[in-house]
């Protein structure tokens, strides 16, 4: 009885680790820097894009977002993006830090064009 019940819990265990496994190769591909992407889910081909750089990247965009959507993220972000069209003007504001990666500004871009383009 011992026996089956160390197995279960390696079983289980090992169970745990392959779904974490997975989960973490999905989000790997999905912020892959290299990986290809088609313009056809674009909403918009012109916008005009506002960059706030500030200190609190989480407040600045949990307070944006709370603004706009009455939610905070629920999630840590690097970055956030808010986008809309109105009458045919596209607009959309990006937030950073003052400091932040050219990945993270072409992402946040990437959802200036193409919405919320990784739901």
């Amino acid at each position: 009885m011992k026996l089956a019940n160390k197995l279960k819990h390696i079983f289980n265990y090992a169970w745990k680790v392959i779904i974490l496994l997975t989960a973490l190769n999905t989000f790997a591909a999905e912020d892959n820097p290299y990986e290809k992407f088609s313009t056809s889910k674009n909403i918009t081909f012109k916008s005009t894009i506002t960059w706030r750089v500030v200190s609190n990247v989480q407040a600045e965009c949990d307070k944006e977002s709370k603004r706009l959507a009455g939610k905070k993220f629920n999630y840590q972000v690097l970055g956030c993006s808010f986008w809309e069209e109105v009458e045919g003007n596209s607009t959309c504001t990006i937030i950073t830090g003052k400091t932040t990666t050219m990945f993270s500004l072409g992402h946040e871009t990437r959802h200036c064009f193409q919405g919320n383009w990784h739901e």
